[in-house]
């Protein structure tokens, strides 16, 4: 039977109408700029270094970067390294690399005319004014022999306008943002990002672009600040999945993180618990295969010295240990006249004499290093304070 041409218009004027409400069933076809579900509630992958989860109507994903973790098997995991697609030496003759992973590392052995500088091995005789990159740092040849700079902290080394520099990172290691609809992933040195335009069915969210869901706010994510800085969004987790996600507009489903750990060092001095946070943290200093912990409370300051140890060491130390590394705690105690401890640094009261110590977690720039500590600790003048139940969990700067 013959349809009306009548009762055909109003019916196209119905579809149009239903179309524009973005009923999915009304508009139909693989041409319909939206579609019913993104995914299978509870469905999980990783996206990048993004944990993405299905929302329990399947119209949405809930995403988590991961930050310092690594993003396998859709979920956040701990890395045996930091120092993403670079190398720290870890003698003259030999380095670790990380892969971009973070999830393992390799140890190389420089061939004989090789030295192992700036992260990797490199032909020991150079030629002096020769100027080249290392890991995040640069390396000059003076008198015929290499020489590190290190970058400061959030540079890397880049050639700029001919010549190797540090240069401040424009984003966060592996994290993902939403300019407008352009993906931006940024790459795991910091110094890019891979930008992708989403089509014009799909909207950018989470910093991936994705499927416009029907009945869903199509919105995309609000983009970087005025000035493009991607890299100014503090996404470091201590734990899996504790990580910012993007700002997004009001009705979108997003992960409000918690407030990053508070790096401290906590412990009992003659029985009276103490907590200092003021510019805590550790920094490893290689020429002196240095490890140190510190952290400090109005005038008081307290110092943990691992050495000689090398990179990513996590164990048990005491005062009879026959491993070689020597710990060395210093305390000033705020108030005594120009101090000076044995074995420690000006400015400190008190060092230890006997210690126990450990090293639980110790995985580099970047993460945390956590451990205990206690010690009897003496002054210039010999008098003797017992410190214990001694913790720190900072954050390796």
């Amino acid at each position: 039977m013959r349809t009306p041409p009548g009762r055909l218009a109003r019916l196209a004027v119905v579809v149009t109408a239903l179309c524009a409400l973005a009923v999915p069933l009304a508009c139909g076809g693989e041409d319909s700029e939206f579609v019913d579900s993104l995914c299978t509630a509870g469905e999980s992958k990783c996206l990048g270094n993004t944990v993405a989860l299905c929302a329990p109507d399947g119209k949405s994903w809930q995403y988590s970067p991961c930050g310092n973790q690594s993003c396998q098997a859709a979920a956040c995991v701990a890395r045996a390294c930091q120092y993403l697609g670079g190398g720290i030496c870890i003698s003259d003759s030999k380095a670790t690399l990380c892969p971009e992973s973070g999830l393992s590392t390799d140890e190389i052995t420089c061939s004989a005319d090789e030295t192992c500088v700036g992260g990797g091995c490199r032909k020991a005789a150079c030629k002096t004014g020769e100027k080249i990159c290392g890991y995040r740092a640069t390396l000059e040849c003076v008198a015929g022999a290499w020489q590190q700079t290190d970058c400061a902290a959030g540079e890397i080394c880049a050639v700029t306008a001919g010549a190797p520099a540090c240069t401040p990172t424009v984003c966060t290691p592996q994290l993902a943002v939403c300019d407008g609809s352009v993906s931006k992933v940024c790459n795991a040195q910091g110094s890019a990002t891979a930008d992708t335009t989403c089509g014009g069915s799909q909207i950018c969210k989470g910093g991936y672009c994705q499927a416009k869901v029907a009945g869903v706010d199509d919105g995309p994510d609000a983009t970087p600040d005025a000035s493009g800085d991607l890299g100014g969004q503090d996404v470091t987790p201590d734990i899996a999945g504790d990580t910012a996600s993007d700002t997004a507009g009001p009705d979108a489903e997003v992960f409000i993180p918690p407030l990053e750990k508070i790096s401290k060092i906590a412990f009992k001095l003659g029985g009276i618990s103490n907590s200092f946070d003021l510019g805590a943290g550790a920094d490893y200093i290689p020429a002196d295969s240095l490890l140190k912990v510190s952290a400090g409370k109005g005038t008081r300051k307290i110092e943990i010295n691992f050495a000689p140890i090398d990179p990513f060491v996590v164990d048990n130390f005491d005062d009879t240990d026959s491993t070689g590394v020597t710990v060395i705690i210093c305390y000033f105690d705020g108030v005594t006249p120009q101090p000076k401890a044995p074995n420690c640094p000006d400015g400190f009261s008190h060092s230890s004499t006997l210690y126990k110590a450990t090293l639980t977690e110790n995985n580099g720039e970047g993460s945390r290093v956590v451990g205990t500590f206690e010690a009897t600790l003496e002054d210039a003048q010999g008098t003797k304070s017992q410190l214990t139940e001694g913790t720190f969990d900072v954050l390796h700067k």
